[in-house]
């Protein structure tokens, strides 16, 4: 409670300095700029560092949460993002019904006796190989 009632006193001082020579102050803008930013970091430091701090995590959650970020100030990125997301989804849905295939076959050749578990445990992992390979062609 002293500390933040000292800040408060200190704050004041300097803005009443800074409104006593006003005129004076008025020629050496730096000056004025400086001792009104000094009552004021005195008066606020811990209210500025809470500000710095919840729009830090703002940010980070809204990062997070958002479907899609564009990191810079072109909008005319937004199309390739749509691009690029409609061609992602198109590849996963290859992907998923690829895999399926793939399992359906192995499980209905098991059922029948006419595959064994190494031949689904390739299979497996061959599938995974393709989907993954399947994947890669986004980045291009």
């Amino acid at each position: 409670m002293i500390k933040e009632l000292t800040a408060i006193i200190a704050s004041a001082i300097l803005f009443i300095t800074g409104i006593i020579f006003e005129k004076s102050l008025h020629s050496y803008p730096l000056a004025e700029y400086g001792l009104f930013l000094t009552a004021y970091a005195v008066a606020g430091w811990k209210v500025v560092l809470k500000a710095v701090k919840n729009i830090k995590r703002g940010s980070d959650a809204a990062i997070e949460t958002a479907d899609i970020v564009i990191m810079d100030d072109k909008i005319s990125k937004i199309p390739k993002a749509i691009r690029l997301s409609r061609r992602t989804q198109s590849i996963v849905w290859q992907n998923i019904a690829f895999v399926l295939a793939v399992k359906g076959l192995f499980v209905s050749l098991g059922a029948l006796g006419l595959a064994t578990i190494w031949e689904a445990v390739f299979a497996d992992v061959g599938t995974y190989l393709i989907t993954t390979l399947n994947a890669m062609r986004v980045f291009r």
